[in-house]
């Protein structure tokens, strides 16, 4: 069960200039054809201002995650060097051909996934870094937060800030039920951790700070989106784990922290 806790500190003045590096080095990498997009709590606060100072949903980060293309590997490691990052080379000799660790001059981990993300649940990002310029698309963004075993205050707080400033549509204008359905509805294990974590966030939104106006949109927006998960069509293996219920572990349960 999540444990509630009282919100972060104000967020320090140098957040502002990460998520401003953050953005500048997609650019960078693209100048180096490299295609790569943002994930994690960064890229929510890049895509929506709720997530930024002053809202009571603004939280400090200090590390980076992107996504790119597999053929963008061949460049990856050039044009970081170049740019002063510090490859993990024990690690990524061991798992280039997934994941990247590099450290940036300045002390900052980034996070380097290739065209999957994996973590509690895997989810094939190939066709979908071409969306946006910058972030993954927003339906995504809420996906890898929604995919851990054990929700955060801060996944809630990401979760609650992409529900406030996007409208939930059937296209990638805005949050993205189809691709969020189509998800879930193909794997029993997603739509068993997904519709537990919209829980979550339905039951938590309250206590984040906000207006009780603002709080009750979003559980509002939430608990809608849980209800279309209930009555989207399952195919047959879904429906065939759903019958295998909890008795079977349905994701895997990485040791890492939540960024």
């Amino acid at each position: 069960m999540t444990k509630q806790t009282t919100p972060d500190a104000a967020v320090p003045d140098a957040q502002p200039t990460l998520l401003e590096e953050a953005e500048a080095l997609i650019r960078r990498l693209a100048e180096g054809h490299v295609v790569g997009r943002l994930l994690g709590g960064v890229a929510v606060a890049v895509r929506c201002p709720a997530a930024r100072d002053p809202s009571p949903l603004a939280r400090s980060y200090s590390d980076l995650d992107i996504v790119v293309t597999r053929p963008s590997r061949r460049h990856l490691s050039s044009v970081l060097a170049a740019l002063e990052f510090t490859a993990a080379e024990r690690f990524n000799a061991m798992n280039g051909h997934s994941r990247q660790l590099y450290t940036s001059r300045d002390g900052v981990d980034l996070d380097v996934f290739i065209e999957q993300f994996r973590m509690c649940h895997e989810i094939d990002l190939k066709r979908r870094l071409e969306v946006d310029e910058t972030t993954l698309p927003l339906a995504d963004l809420m996906l890898t937060k929604l995919q851990v075993a054990e929700l955060t205050e801060k996944d809630i707080r990401d979760c609650v800030a992409l529900a406030l400033d996007h409208e939930f549509t059937d296209t990638d204008a805005g949050i993205n039920v189809t691709r969020i359905c189509e998800i879930a509805s193909n794997d029993w294990g997603w739509w068993r951790t997904v519709t537990e974590n919209l829980g979550r966030v339905a039951a938590h939104a309250s206590g984040l700070g906000l207006s009780a106006e603002a709080a009750q949109r979003a559980t509002a927006k939430v608990t809608l989106l849980l209800e279309q998960l209930e009555q989207a069509p399952k195919n047959l293996r879904w429906k065939a784990r759903a019958r295998l219920g909890d008795r079977v572990p349905w994701r895997d349960e990485p040791d890492e922290k939540r960024k």
